[in-house]
């Protein structure tokens, strides 16, 4: 039987990756696009080349998390490793110590790079250590639906902390976001933040260590390893549905999310002391569809609250552009078009929530009845989304 301190230590290790991820997605291309100059071309190709990396490196992770063997079990070594060189990657990525557009295009690239290794050293098995501490069907949705308020609450920080004071207006820069001088400090709480999460998490759920599942007898941590596990993994059909629908959702969701910043000081105008009130609005509703995700799974199968969550994402993301081109959507900037704004982003977190916790608990049970299939642990199949979702 879990308990709520290894349940809650557990939750906490979802912070480390929910202030990566917002920092990422609301604050890295605008930095080096905006702020330090680098071209867009630049910044994409740097980010492209990071994610492909992070898409083959994380497989290989899982296999060699799946068939480690130590005292430590398979999972705490490499949540342990990675804490402090995430870290230092983070910090250093938003703080480079070159100057030039070339030079800050191999900045971003090394260290975006370093940042996500070291995020997939750790995440990798933290996802896989999710889906180890329980086989119950409600739990499981109750386990995943926790994790993600402490990721979530990443995102609140990020937006209300860095939107909220570092980010505000100053007489130099009417748009605080611009403001370069405003990064160090900043990214220096959510690299410590990152670090503290990682180390409660893993310290916390250290008594798990000797129930956990051990490696599968007669399995080995070789590099074609990776390519038989995921092959296994596709041949799963229920797997197979799952990532593809996964894939079809988190295109739109990932580049709505990384043009965000852009879209609301550019084309919305919102002031700065604006731009908190619809980030947050999204995520605090975000954060309550976590908090009820448990009710209403019990209430709904989750293919339907999947469907429904991409559905009310998609119409609130869509509506106010709809509008706007329809000439319904009130002149820019005002009040009118602020309240709408934070009325659509509400209804869009609302959604968004829904559709994590659906798939990411709907993928642990795929991880258990492909295990049955295959003798294959949870992270065959976890570890493909991960991917997905990068």
């Amino acid at each position: 039987m879990l308990t709520f301190g290894v349940k809650l230590a557990y939750w906490i290790g979802q912070l480390a990756e929910g202030l990566k991820n917002s920092a990422f997605s609301i604050l890295l291309l605008f930095y080096f696009n905006q702020v330090l100059g680098v071209s867009g071309t630049l910044c994409g190709l740097a980010l492209f080349i990071a994610t492909l990396i992070d898409a083959v490196t994380d497989p290989m992770m899982g296999t060699i998390s799946d068939n480690w063997k130590s005292k430590l079990g398979r999972r705490h070594p490499f949540m342990y490793a990675s804490a402090l060189p995430l870290a230092i990657s983070f910090y250093c990525l938003f703080n480079p110590m070159v100057t030039g557009e070339f030079h800050l295009f191999l900045w971003l690239l090394t260290f975006t790079v370093l940042t996500r290794i070291s995020m997939t050293l750790y995440h990798v098995p933290h996802l896989a250590l999710g889906a180890e501490l329980t086989s119950d069907f409600d739990e499981r949705t109750t386990i995943v639906a926790y994790r993600m308020v402490f990721g979530i609450s990443g995102w609140l920080i990020v937006a209300g902390l860095g939107f909220g004071y570092f980010f505000a207006a100053t007489d130099e820069y009417a748009n605080g976001q611009l403001n370069p001088a405003a990064y160090p400090t900043f990214t220096l709480i959510l690299s410590i933040g990152m670090f503290l999460s990682i180390m409660v998490t893993s310290y916390g759920t250290r008594s798990l260590i000797p129930h956990l599942p051990g490696p599968v007898p007669g399995s080995d941590s070789k590099i074609l390893q990776v390519f038989e596990d995921l092959q296994q993994a596709l041949r799963n059909q229920s797997f197979r549905a799952l990532v593809l629908a996964f894939i079809m959702v988190s295109v739109p969701v990932g580049i709505a999310a990384a043009l965000g910043l852009y879209v609301n000081t550019f084309y919305w105008e919102l002031a700065p002391s604006q731009l908190p009130l619809v980030l947050l609005s999204q995520f605090i509703a975000t954060l309550i569809g976590y908090v009820l995700s448990p009710l209403i799974g019990k209430r709904w199968d989750k293919k339907v609250v999947l469907i429904a969550g991409v559905s009310l994402w998609a119409m609130a993301t869509a509506a106010p552009y709809l509008l706007r081109f329809a000439g319904l959507f009130p002149d820019v900037p005002t009040m009118g078009s602020l309240a709408l704004l934070i009325f659509f982003a509400f209804i869009a977190g609302t959604g968004i929530a829904q559709l994590i916790v659906a798939i990411s608990s709907m993928m642990a049970d795929v991880a258990d009845e492909h295990a049955s299939r295959r003798r294959a642990s949870a992270t065959k199949a976890c570890i493909f989304w991960r991917v997905c979702l990068h």
